[in-house]
């Protein structure tokens, strides 16, 4: 609604300053109504193009963060497009229909009030305006101060690719041993649901372990995912030190008090959310916040550099837990290695074939032959029963034949030995990696990730041709960055370009400019003092914002140049406050629509407000500042700079800069009243 805002304040300005003396009906009234259209409209029109072109980055967005905001991006092209065409053809039409100032016989304009509200704005703003006019520097300094202060803090700002949403619910993955069975992962995983479900906040558990048949969702028998329904209602949980007790605290009671069960299973447990979890999988492959790779040839050397990392990372304040990738990790189990002698094998008179079939038969098992019953054919294995394949001993007495008759054991034509090797091998682009999976809880993905790399740097020696990579909401974080910080710039620097075709000079172009660093400062302040960490919904916040920032300059410098272009004789530094006065209101009331709109965004507290708080906070906090800062520092910064070349000033040309000096009311412009 802003460019309807700014037309219907000119109008009711234009009719205030009406000469009330001539009867303002008919083809008066319709021709104020078309001045002051064609006064703002081509400011309007370039504010509207702007404040579109600005979300024009948005589609450069890919991955998971171009689907969540292009459809946003999409809708406020079209909505702003919409309100431009009802700016120009309604507005107009509707001014003329139904604005009607009230006014006795022979008074000078029409006796419309103030607004309560901005009657007491406009009381404490007028001093200070006249002050920054008069001493323009105790204004500057300020802003240059507070500019560097933010830049200061937006880079020790920690980043987030989306904030954390609160599910109400929550998952816990334990992850066993690679060679745990499925009866012990069974007993243990219903050990460990019984004990969940004692906490009364709890309303319901259920869990899953191995592949489906569909191979949807890839994992091992070790690993599961238990599900926590959790009781909505936060009123009906406990209370500690009487404060309700919060989802976290929850969650490390429960693993507390698995751990402490020793009827337990050996297992690690790791907490995400539903939703979550399947969100960061879909990033990475992974079900964790983070995943560090690292790459390399051997596989024994890669799980030796995992091991150590781990250790490094645990150590990170804010890491709630550290674990190999239970999907994709490097692991390793116990394995029978059977390596054949072949100076043995030689000396026996053996062949490999014949030596490699025992074991086969033994071991994995040796088809014989078929049974049939009926249509139903079922094949015949022969091999060792599981008892006598688990016994090393008696693998090693197993009797090779011999051609000659006789038989041999298999340990003396084969070294048989029991140890822990690689069962698992993950690769990417061609590469062996090992991976860890890293959940965090008080502490943002990007400085965890600077913290990780410097002590890995410091502590852990890599050899050559190995590598270390950072994965997970991290990676896109800063491909979403890398991005926005490509086609942001291109976008300010048309934008640039459309200001300088627009008004003709580059002084007024830089002026209206100043909207868009005014506005980050304020974004950026906003997020330190509430404590949110940057994170792609507060960037869109940024986006939106400087559009509004830019529109609130444009206006008050087109009407700069109007009045000066009009009154070439007159002092600067008066026109200025008498413009800015005349177009404070338009620029409050788009500020206040802007606000409010995003205000129930700010202020919501249900499932989904996190990816919200940080665009709306950044918005209202960003106008709030940037339009205190632009009310004061605009004006005295355009009466420094014109003021010592008032005669050389260029004006926009356009029908908006003649139309007032055709209308019999356009002659010195008289201050408007106050009250």
């Amino acid at each position: 609604v802003d460019g309807s805002v700014v037309m219907f304040e000119n109008m009711i300005r234009r009719m205030e300053e009406h000469d009330w003396a001539l009867p303002l009906e008919g083809h008066r009234k319709r021709n104020l109504i078309l001045e002051s259209t064609l006064e703002v409209l081509r400011p309007i029109i370039t504010a509207l193009l702007i404040i579109m072109g600005v979300f024009i980055p948005l589609f450069a967005l890919e991955g998971v963060e171009g689907k969540m905001f292009k459809p946003m991006a999409q809708t406020v092209l079209l909505a702003m497009a919409a309100s431009l065409a009802l700016a120009i053809v309604l507005m107009p039409v509707l001014g003329y229909l139904f604005f009607k100032l009230k006014h006795k016989p022979g008074q000078h304009s029409g006796a419309h009030p103030t607004p309560f509200l901005l009657k007491y704005i406009l009381k404490g703003y007028e001093p200070l305006l006249n002050f920054a006019l008069n001493r323009p520097w105790p204004v500057i300094i300020p802003t240059l101060v507070l500019t560097v202060l933010s830049i200061g803090l937006f880079f020790r700002m920690g980043g987030d690719f989306i904030p954390k949403l609160n599910e109400g619910d929550m998952v816990i993955n334990f992850s066993r041993p690679v060679f745990a069975g499925f009866d012990s992962v069974l007993a243990t995983q219903k050990e460990s649901d019984q004990i969940i479900m004692k906490f009364p906040e709890v309303k319901e558990v259920y869990s899953r372990f191995g592949t489906p048949q569909s191979a949807t969702d890839p994992a091992g028998v070790f690993f599961s995912d238990t599900f926590v329904i959790l009781e909505k209602d936060t009123a009906k949980w406990r209370k500690k030190n009487g404060k309700t007790i919060t989802k976290d605290a929850l969650y490390k009671e429960i693993t507390d008090a698995i751990a402490a069960d020793k009827s337990v299973g050996e297992q690690e447990a790791s907490g995400t959310q539903p939703i979550e979890m399947r969100f960061n999988e879909m990033l990475e492959g992974s079900r964790a916040d983070v995943t560090m790779r690292i790459y390399g040839l051997d596989l024994d050397k890669l799980f030796e550099i995992s091991t150590q990392g781990k250790a490094i990372v645990e150590k990170i304040k804010g890491v709630e837990s550290v674990q190999s990738d239970p999907i994709i990790a490097l692991a390793k189990s116990p394995v029978l290695d059977i390596e054949l002698n072949y100076n043995a094998i030689s000396y026996y008179g053996l062949s490999l074939e014949d030596v490699n079939k025992v074991v086969e038969m033994a071991m994995s098992g040796h088809k014989i032959g078929n049974l049939y019953e009926g249509a139903y054919r079922y094949p015949i294995i022969t091999r060792l029963s599981p008892k006598q394949r688990n016994d090393v001993k008696h693998i090693r007495n197993i009797p090779v034949g011999l051609d000659a008759g006789g038989s041999v054991p298999l340990y003396k034509v084969a070294n048989i030995e029991e140890r822990e090797q690689v069962s698992t091998i993950a690769r990417s682009q061609g590469r062996r990696y090992a991976a860890l999976s890293i959940n965090l809880n008080g502490i943002d993905v990007e400085t965890f990730v600077k913290q990780a790399q410097a002590a890995i740097n410091q502590q852990l020696k890599l050899p050559e041709f190995y590598q270390i990579t950072w994965g997970g909401q991290f990676k896109n974080l800063q491909r979403a960055k890398t991005r926005l910080g490509i086609i942001v710039p291109i976008t300010l620097a048309a934008i640039f370009l459309l200001l300088i075709r627009y008004f003709g000079s580059y002084k007024q172009s830089l002026l209206v400019f100043m909207g868009i660093p005014t506005a980050i400062v304020g974004g950026v302040l906003t997020l330190s003092v509430v404590g949110m960490n940057f994170s792609i919904s507060a960037g869109v916040g940024f986006i939106a914002l400087m559009g509004i920032a830019i529109l609130n300059s444009l206006v008050l410098v087109s009407h700069y140049d109007e009045l000066l272009t009009n009154h070439p004789d007159q002092p600067v530094k008066k026109l200025v406050l008498e413009g800015t006065l005349d177009r404070f209101r338009p620029v409050v009331i788009t500020t206040l629509v802007a606000g409010l709109g995003f205000l129930p965004m700010a202020i919501n507290s249900g499932l989904g407000s996190e990816v919200q708080k940080p665009l709306a906070t950044v918005v209202i906090g960003g106008l709030i500042i940037a339009t205190m800062l632009t009310a004061l520092l605009l004006p005295a910064l355009y009466t420094m700079i014109f003021s010592r070349s008032a005669g050389k000033m260029p004006a926009p040309q356009g029908p908006g800069n003649n139309t007032e000096g055709e209308a019999p009311q356009a002659q010195k412009p008289k201050r408007r009243r106050k009250g």
